[in-house]
C-alpha cells in the first residue's frame, strides 16, 4: 500500500516536476505485482502515415521498478534500420515515487549501436539505447519517448499489447494520410471496438491490467498473442499498394525478378552439373549444390524501404559463394532456368504457419523456398501445391539438411505465396501426410545370473532422421558421438561400461544404421529369493512433449514420426518368465501406439510401435499427442517378472527310504 500512495503523490506532483503530461497517469486502483521486478504502468503506439510511402511511429512507455535487481536491468531498447529509418528525437525521464527528485535526458544522452554482425547476419539494424541504473532506486520510474521515421514501400501493422511484464495500460493509434482509411482486424474480442482517434480518420485501441506471459511453453510454440493487424489505404486520387495479394506479388516480384541475372560462369556450372535422367534427375545436383556450396549468410546493402525483399543478383551470390534465403532461391531459380526448368520464388512463413491468413494481403513473410514447376511428375509423396491451376514441387535449397523431394517440417502448414505474374493468392503448405522420419530398433540383452547384461542395440533411420544423423557423422568427430551415444544410453541405464558402436549410411536412399554393443550393470531387480524384475525400457527412443501452460493459445509444428522397437530378453539358465504384461494400445486424432509381449523359449521378445501424425496442433490436439507419448512410456515401462526355475529332486538309487 505504501508504493501505491508514493504513486498517487507522482500523480499530482509531475507538473512540479516538469515531467511530460503524458507521465500524468492514472492513479491504479491495484497494488504493484508482487511476483515480478517491473511493472508497466503505460505502453503507447502512435503510427502516423505522413505520406504514402513515409510513416512516423512514436513509443512512450513508463516502468515502476520494483527491485534492486531490476534497477540493473532496465533500459530503453528501441531498434530501427540505417538508411531505411531515422531516429527523430529520443528522450528520457528519471523520478522518485514522490515527484519531488526527477532527471531528463535528451537524445545526445542515448547510444546508438552500429550495423552487427554475427555468424550468420550482417544487418542495418541500430539500436537507440539508455541505461538509466545510475539514476534509478527501487520504487522509482523510468520513461521514455523516442520518435522513428521510417520509409516503407508497404505499410502493414502488427501490435500486440501483451508482453513479458504485467502492463497496467497500453495503446495504440494509427493516424491515415487526410482523407485516407484504416484497415484493420483483430483475434481478440478484448480489442475488437476501437474508439476514433485524435485526428480524422485516427483509430484507437487500448487495454488494462494485462497479466504478464511466461513465455513459450512448450519451447518452439507459436504463441497467439492478442493482436491488431491495421494497413491505411491512402486517398483516392493515390496509389495503395496492399490492397489484394496480385498487389503482393507484384510488389515482391518487382524486387526480385530485375535481380535474376546470369551469367557465362553460372549457365556454365548449370549445365555441367545437369545429370542425365528425367527432369528430377537432371535437376537434383543443381539443388544439391546450392543447399551445400552456397553458406548461408545474410548481408543487407540496400537502405531504400523495399531493401528485405531484394537479393543480390544471382551472379553475385554465385561468385560469392554465400547468401540468405531469398539469395540462395534466386540462384537456384536462374540456374534451374538455364537448364530448361521454370522455378519461381515463393514466400512462407517459416516456423510461424499461422502468421498470414487468406483474407488479410501481407507482404510480412520471413523465409524465401523455390516452387519448382512440374511438368514431369515427381515421385509419391514429394511436397507439391498447386496455385492458378500449376503443379508444382516445393524444395527449400537453405536447409542443406533437406533434399530435393522433402520439406524441411517448419516450412509447411501455413500460407506460401508463389511470384509468378498469374497469382492472385497464396496456397495452403500441407504438413506432410505420412511420416518423413521413420525409426527401428532392435534391442537384444543377454541377461545374466549377476543381474547386468550384454545387450546389443541395432538402430536403423530412414527419411529427415536419417539425414540428420548422416550430417552429424559427417560433420562431428568419432570421440563426440561417442560420448553422445554415451550419455544418452547412461539416461536410462546409469551404469554401462565397454560400449562399442559403428554405423553405415547410404545418402542417396536416405538410410543410416548403427550398431552399438555395451554391458550394463544391474538390470535385473531382485524382489525376493526366487523372484526377479526387469523393465525393457534401458534404450528408450520415444520422445516426449512439455506441458502447455494453461491460459495460453497458440499453435504447435510437430513433426510426423514412425517409431518401432523389439526388444529380446534372452533369460540366463536356471529362470523362467512368470508374468509379462497384458497387450496394450492406444489410439486418438493425432497417432496409435502398441506394446506387446510375447514367449519364445527362454526368451522374451517385446513390440513397441508408435505412430504420429503430426502437423500444426492447437492446445486440444497437441494435449491428445502429449498424452498419447507418456501412455506409451508408462506401457513400455512396465516390469517383467522372473522366477527361478526350482531344481528337480532324484533321490540316489542306494538310498535308504526312511520308514
Amino acid at each position: 500500500m505504501k508504493r501505491l500512495f508514493l504513486f498517487l503523490v507522482l500523480c499530482t506532483t509531475a507538473n512540479a516536476t516538469n515531467l511530460p503530461k503524458w507521465l500524468i497517469l492514472p492513479t491504479p486502483d491495484v497494488a504493484p505485482p508482487t511476483e515480478v521486478s517491473e511493472w508497466v504502468l503505460y505502453d503507447d503506439l502512435t503510427i502516423t502515415q505522413e505520406d504514402a510511402t513515409t510513416v512516423v511511429r512514436r513509443h512512450r512507455r513508463a516502468v515502476m521498478v520494483l527491485s534492486d535487481a531490476a534497477v540493473q536491468s532496465t533500459l530503453c531498447f528501441e531498434q530501427y534500420v540505417v538508411g531505411l529509418e531515422n531516429l527523430v528525437s529520443a528522450k528520457a525521464w528519471v523520478t522518485s515515487p514522490d515527484g519531488k527528485k526527477s532527471r531528463a535526458f535528451g537524445g545526445s544522452e542515448f547510444l546508438t549501436y552500429s550495423p552487427r554482425i554475427s555468424e550468420w547476419t550482417w544487418d542495418q539494424t541500430t539500436s537507440a539505447y539508455f541505461n538509466p541504473r545510475r539514476y534509478l532506486q527501487p520504487g522509482w520510474i523510468f520513461a521514455w519517448e523516442v520518435e522513428i521515421r521510417s520509409k516503407y514501400g508497404a505499410f502493414d501493422f502488427n501490435w500486440t499489447p501483451e508482453c513479458s511484464l504485467p502492463v497496467r495500460f497500453a495503446s495504440l493509434e494509427i493516424r491515415p494520410m487526410t482523407d485516407g482509411e484504416v484497415k484493420w482486424k483483430t483475434n481478440s474480442n478484448e480489442l475488437s471496438c476501437p474508439v476514433a482517434g485524435s485526428s480524422p480518420g485516427a483509430v484507437r485501441w487500448s487495454l488494462s491490467d494485462i497479466p504478464a506471459y511466461k513465455g513459450n511453453v512448450p519451447n518452439d510454440m507459436d504463441r497467439e498473442s492478442k493482436k491488431v493487424r491495421a494497413y491505411t489505404l491512402a486517398p483516392h486520387n493515390q496509389k495503395t499498394l496492399l490492397k489484394t495479394w496480385g498487389d503482393v506479388v507484384r510488389l515482391a516480384s518487382a524486387q526480385i525478378d530485375p535481380q535474376k541475372i546470369s551469367s557465362p560462369s553460372l549457365e556454365a556450372i548449370a549445365k555441367q552439373l545437369a545429370a542425365s535422367g528425367n527432369m528430377w534427375e537432371r535437376i537434383a545436383p543443381i539443388c544439391r549444390f546450392v543447399q551445400k556450396e552456397i553458406a548461408y549468410l545474410s548481408i543487407t546493402i540496400f537502405t531504400d524501404s523495399m531493401a528485405g525483399y531484394r537479393p543480390h543478383t544471382a551472379c553475385e551470390v554465385l561468385e560469392n559463394r554465400y547468401g540468405d534465403c531469398k539469395d540462395k532461391a534466386l540462384l537456384l531459380c536462374a540456374m534451374l532456368q538455364t537448364v530448361g526448368v521454370e522455378a519461381r520464388l515463393m514466400l512462407v512463413n517459416y516456423d510461424s504457419p499461422k502468421y498470414n491468413s487468406i483474407d488479410w494481403p501481407s507482404a510480412q513473410f520471413n523465409h524465401a523456398i523455390v516452387a519448382i514447376r512440374a511438368s514431369e511428375h515427381g515421385p509419391a509423396g514429394w511436397p507439391r501445391v498447386q496455385s492458378e491451376g500449376i503443379d508444382y514441387v516445393l524444395f527449400d535449397p537453405t536447409d542443406d539438411r533437406v533434399p530435393l523431394g522433402m520439406l524441411p517440417f517448419r516450412d509447411t502448414g501455413g500460407l506460401g505465396l508463389v511470384l509468378a505474374p498469374s497469382v492472385t493468392a497464396p496456397v495452403e503448405i500441407p504438413s506432410a501426410s505420412a511420416p518423413t522420419e521413420a525409426e527401428s530398433v532392435i534391442v537384444n540383452y543377454a541377461l545374466a545370473e549377476d543381474g547386468s547384461a550384454v545387450v546389443e542395440c541395432v538402430e536403423e533411420r530412414s527419411g529427415l532422421s536419417a539425414i540428420s544423423s548422416i550430417n552429424e557423422d559427417e560433420t562431428t568427430s568419432f570421440a563426440e558421438r561417442t560420448d553422445a551415444l554415451e550419455r544418452r544410453i547412461r539416461r536410462r541405464t546409469p551404469l554401462i561400461s565397454e560400449l562399442t558402436w559403428q554405423s553405415s549410411n547410404d545418402p542417396k536412399s536416405h538410410l543410416w544404421k548403427r550398431t552399438a554393443h555395451f554391458k550394463a550393470e544391474f538390470v535385473i531387480k531382485p524382489i525376493s529369493r526366487t523372484r526377479s524384475l526387469v523393465t525393457p525400457d534401458l534404450l528408450s527412443e520415444i520422445p516426449s512433449l512439455e506441458p502447455w501452460e494453461e491460459g495460453s493459445s497458440g499453435w504447435f509444428s510437430l513433426a510426423p514420426k514412425s517409431l518401432r522397437r523389439e526388444i529380446h530378453l534372452n533369460l540366463p539358465l536356471g529362470w523362467e518368465i512368470a508374468e509379462m504384461p497384458p497387450a496394450w494400445s492406444a489410439k486418438n486424432g493425432n497417432g496409435e501406439a502398441t506394446v506387446c509381449y510375447r514367449r519364445e523359449g527362454a526368451s522374451l521378445i517385446g513390440e513397441i510401435q508408435l505412430v504420429l501424425k503430426g502437423g500444426v496442433l492447437d492446445r486440444p490436439a497437441y494435449l491428445e499427442a502429449r498424452k498419447l507419448l507418456r501412455d506409451t512410456v508408462s506401457a513400455e515401462r512396465r516390469p517383467v517378472v522372473m522366477t527361478r526355475i526350482a531344481p528337480t529332486k532324484v533321490a540316489a538309487p542306494d538310498a535308504k527310504v526312511s520308514p
